[in-house]
C-alpha cells in the first residue's frame, strides 16, 4: 500500500467519480459561457461606458443626441471580424487599467479613429453613388482624384454625421483669374457639360445674377 504513488491514486479517484466529474465540468463551462454573455452584453452597451466612466460621459451625451444614437459604440469603434472584436476588448480593457491608475488632469485627450470599412457596413451604397448635389455640385464618392477616407470629410466629435467645410482647401472658393475661359475650355476638351457637375439651378442662379458671363462657343 505504501508504494502506490499520489498519482496512481488521484487516476483511481477520478475513474471512480467520472460520472459527477463530467457532470460538474459541463455545469462550470455552462457557467462561464452564460456569465461571459452577459458580461459582453453589459459591456458593449454605450450605457456601461456613458454612465460610468466620467471622462466618456460628454460623448456618450453627444452620441445620445446624434443621428447615430441607435448604432452601438462597438459598431463604429471596433474592426469588423472576430479579430477585430478581441482587438477592440483588449483596448478597452488597456484604457479602463489606464483610466484607473492616471489622474483625470493628466489624461491625454481622448481619440478614436473609424475605418472606412466600418462606415460601409450601413453606407456601402454611398461610394456608388453619383447625383449627391453639395453645395450646386453634383459630387461623388466613386471616382474622387484624390484618395480620401469617410472620416475626412464626415467627421466631428459629437458624433453626428456632418460635412466638414475642407472642400475649398483644395478647390478654392474665389475663382482664379481667366477661370471664365479656362474653365469652360477645360470642360469642353473633356466632353463634359456643364449638368455633368452641376445641378441646373446653380447655373441659373450664378447667370441671373450677373456673376458670370454667357460665353459664346
Amino acid at each position: 500500500m505504501n508504494n502506490i504513488s499520489i498519482k496512481t491514486v488521484i487516476k483511481n479517484w477520478i475513474l471512480a467519480h467520472k460520472l459527477p466529474i463530467i457532470i460538474s465540468l459541463v455545469v462550470l463551462l455552462s457557467a462561464v459561457v452564460v456569465v461571459s454573455e452577459k458580461v459582453l452584453t453589459i459591456t458593449e452597451n454605450p450605457n456601461f461606458c456613458g454612465k460610468n466612466c466620467h471622462i466618456m460621459r460628454p460623448y456618450y451625451e453627444s452620441w445620445s443626441r446624434s443621428g447615430h444614437n441607435d448604432v452601438a459604440c462597438i459598431q463604429c469603434h471596433y474592426e469588423p471580424g472576430l479579430m477585430g472584436h478581441i482587438k477592440g476588448k483588449i483596448n478597452g480593457l488597456m484604457q479602463f487599467y489606464t483610466y484607473e491608475i492616471t489622474s483625470e488632469e493628466n489624461s491625454d485627450p481622448l481619440f478614436a479613429k473609424v475605418l472606412d470599412k466600418n462606415c460601409l457596413i450601413c453606407h456601402e451604397k454611398r461610394i456608388f453613388s453619383s447625383d449627391i448635389n453639395f453645395n450646386g455640385v453634383n459630387f461623388t464618392h466613386n471616382n474622387h482624384p484624390i484618395s480620401l477616407t469617410c472620416t475626412t470629410c464626415h467627421s466631428d466629435v459629437k458624433h453626428t454625421p456632418t460635412i466638414k467645410a475642407i472642400c475649398a482647401n483644395c478647390h478654392a472658393n474665389v475663382h482664379p483669374k481667366d477661370w471664365d475661359i479656362m474653365h469652360k475650355t477645360q470642360v469642353l476638351f473633356m466632353g463634359k457639360v456643364c449638368t455633368d457637375c452641376h445641378i441646373q439651378k446653380f447655373c441659373t442662379d450664378c447667370h441671373a445674377s450677373g456673376n458670370a458671363r454667357i460665353l459664346k462657343g
